[in-house]
């Protein structure tokens, strides 16, 4: 049974038992299948993240939902957002039932938060999808601190010429209504 070991074993670490014929064949089959084994759960775990969707690249924590302020919203960040980490503000988007996207080349983003956005980033996006506001994360903490979605006008960081004309319409239809 022991390869050039001696009669009572191996007389060094170095020194290996030697195996049957059948030991070997018994080894490989456990291993083949234990490989077979963990291959099958790997394909099923992708089947059922293709049929749900959900794939390990967007894993995204979930947060209870505390309110609906931001629902509807599809929420990036890009560059600082000031004193207030990016995390802690994602957390507070989804608990207040909103959508957090990875990157701009998510589809339907309605907002991009940022207190520095380049101008040449920001007509990038304006040109791909017109509709993306840019707004500071104060926006985030404020809608949050009085319970409301407030109007995104007061925290706009880019603001083109139609947005501040917007702006003029929209405080001087409020200001006639009063």
């Amino acid at each position: 049974m022991f390869a050039v070991n001696g009669p009572s074993g191996p007389t060094s670490r170095n020194e290996r038992r030697v195996k049957s014929e059948k030991q070997r064949e018994v080894e490989a089959e456990t291993r083949r299948r234990y490989a077979e084994k963990k291959r099958e759960q790997f394909f099923l775990k992708k089947c059922e993240q293709a049929r749900s969707g959900k794939h390990d690249k967007e894993k995204v924590k979930e947060f209870p939902v505390q309110s609906n302020i931001f629902k509807g919203c599809r929420i990036v960040f890009n560059g600082r957002t000031g004193k207030v980490s990016s995390y802690y503000l994602a957390k507070l988007v989804q608990e207040h039932g909103g959508n957090v996207a990875s990157a701009m080349t998510a589809t339907r983003v309605t907002h991009m938060v940022g207190s520095n956005l380049s101008g040449s980033k920001a007509d990038k996006v304006l040109k791909r999808s017109g509709k993306v506001k840019f707004v500071s994360p104060e926006w985030i903490l404020q809608s949050v601190k009085r319970k409301k979605r407030l109007p995104e006008f007061e925290f706009l960081v880019y603001k083109d010429s139609s947005a501040d004309s917007l702006r003029v319409a929209f405080s001087q239809a409020a200001s006639s209504t009063t």
